[in-house]
């Protein structure tokens, strides 16, 4: 049952086949034979999925950026470490 009220949750309802979900060594069964009644949380409708999507793309834009610049940085300042040596070397 979906609810269309904001602060409601949704809930499922299972019936189990007592044929199936019988235990062969005693005579259980599942949940004595009631439905299994679950409330959910609310589920996202489209627009706040569609919020979340977006705002994850800008996140991962941002994050490749930021590793591409230390990898940049990381390599000017090994070449610059290198450099530093030499000189030391020199003298």
């Amino acid at each position: 049952m979906v609810s269309q009220e904001p602060d409601l949750k949704d809930s499922i309802s299972i019936h189990f086949d007592k044929s199936v979900f019988q235990d062969e060594y005693s005579d259980f069964e599942v949940n004595d034979g009631l439905p299994l009644i679950v409330a959910l949380p609310r589920q996202l409708n489209s627009l706040e999925a569609e919020t979340i999507q977006l705002s994850m793309s800008g996140v991962k834009g941002t994050a490749s950026t930021v590793g591409i610049g230390a990898t940049i940085l990381s390599i000017f300042l090994s070449f610059s470490l290198m450099a530093l040596w030499d000189l030391i070397n020199i003298l």
